[in-house]
C-alpha cells in the first residue's frame, strides 16, 4: 500500500503527470482511433460483397453499415482509449516507458474485459434507478472505480464492482470531501473562464464553450 497523498498533491500530481504525457495522450489517442476504426472496416470488402449476391439494397445496407461501424468504432476507441491512457499514465508516474504500439496492444487485451465491467455498472445502475431513483445514484457513485479496479487490480465482472464499492465505502469520507473540493475548483475555473471571456471578447462563454464540461473531460486520477 503506498502513502496516503492529500488533495492539494493529488492534484498537483495529476496536472503534471497529465502535462508530461499531453504529446503522447494525444498520439494515443489518434493510434486508438485509427485501429478501431480499421478493425471494423476490414469487414466492407466482404460485406459488400454479400449485399451484392443476396440483391439487397445497396444504399440501406451500405447506410445500415456505416452507422454501425461509426458506432462499433467510437466505443472501441473509448474503451481502448481509456485503457490506454490509465496504463500510460500509470507507467509514467513509476517512471516506465512503454511504446504507443506496445501500449495499444497490451491494452487490446482488456477491452472485452471493459466492456463487461462497463455494461454491468450500467445495467445495474438502471434497474437500481427505475425501481428507485436515489438507490441508482448511490450505486452509480459506488461503481465509479469499477473500470480502475480492472486496469490497476486486475479484477474482472463483478469482482470489480464489488472492489469498487468496497474501496469507496471504507474511505466515503475523503471520497465526497475531495469530491466537492474538485467540483467547487471546476465551478470557480468555471466562472473565471466566464468573467475573463466576457471582460475580453464582451462575450459569455457559455455561448460558445461549455468550459466546465470541457474540464471535466480531463484525467483526474
Amino acid at each position: 500500500m503506498g502513502e496516503t497523498k492529500g488533495l492539494g498533491t493529488l492534484l498537483v500530481d495529476s496536472f503534471s503527470l497529465f502535462t508530461k504525457n499531453i504529446v503522447r495522450l494525444l498520439i494515443l489517442a489518434f493510434f486508438s482511433f485509427l485501429c478501431c476504426a480499421l478493425a471494423v472496416l476490414l469487414p466492407l470488402p466482404a460485406v459488400l460483397i454479400t449485399a451484392f449476391i443476396t440483391q439487397i439494397n445497396i444504399k440501406i445496407f451500405i447506410s445500415v453499415f456505416l452507422f454501425l461501424s461509426l458506432f462499433l468504432t467510437f466505443i472501441g476507441f473509448y474503451l481502448l482509449f481509456c485503457i490506454a491512457q490509465i496504463k500510460m499514465l500509470q507507467k509514467s508516474s513509476n517512471d516506465e516507458t512503454i511504446g504507443i504500439f506496445d501500449l495499444c496492444r497490451e491494452s487490446k487485451v482488456l477491452v472485452m474485459p471493459m466492456l463487461t465491467v462497463c455494461t454491468l455498472v450500467i445495467v445495474k445502475v438502471l434497474l437500481w434507478g427505475l425501481l428507485f431513483v436515489i438507490p441508482g445514484i448511490i450505486f452509480g457513485v459506488l461503481y465509479y472505480f469499477s473500470h480502475l479496479a480492472l486496469i490497476l487490480d486486475g479484477k474482472t465482472g463483478i469482482q470489480a464492482l464489488r472492489y469498487s464499492k468496497e474501496l469507496i465505502k471504507s474511505n466515503a469520507g475523503k471520497f465526497f470531501g475531495n469530491s466537492m473540493v474538485v467540483v467547487l475548483i471546476l465551478i470557480a475555473v468555471n466562472l473565471g473562464i466566464d468573467s475573463l471571456a466576457k471582460f475580453i471578447f464582451g462575450v459569455n462563454a457559455h455561448n460558445n464553450v461549455n468550459s466546465t464540461g470541457l474540464i471535466m473531460t480531463l484525467p483526474v486520477n
